[in-house]
């Protein structure tokens, strides 16, 4: 039961970070070990700090948390992060031949 006295709608064992994989029954122990925020959940599940960076568990995350109390209010949207994409140097070979001006000027200076 959460806070509302109602059964939640993700049970303890599905998985709400697949890039972390993370479950909504890991979430909420971190809830009970004190993590109030998206904030706090993230550093300590690491739910959310995946390739994605929480595109597809943060609503879920936000969620649980409404479920077990917390306001709407308070719920504040994590930060982006670095890496928002990873790229390989392979994938920027089509567009260096753009920057070579710029590189030109930078080493006549």
């Amino acid at each position: 039961m959460n806070a509302w006295g109602v059964k939640p709608l993700l049970d303890d064992d599905i998985i709400v970070c697949r890039c972390e994989e993370v479950t909504a029954g890991e979430v909420r122990a971190a809830m009970r070990a004190g993590c109030r925020s998206l904030a706090a959940i993230r550093r300590f599940t690491r739910a959310g700090m995946g390739l994605c960076q929480g595109r597809t568990c943060t609503l879920l995350l936000r969620q649980i948390l409404l479920d077990e109390g917390e306001a709407d209010a308070e719920i504040t949207p994590p930060r982006p992060r670095p890496p928002v994409r990873v790229l390989s140097m392979e994938n920027l070979k089509p567009v260096a031949p753009a920057f070579s001006p710029v590189a030109e000027r930078q080493q006549e200076r």
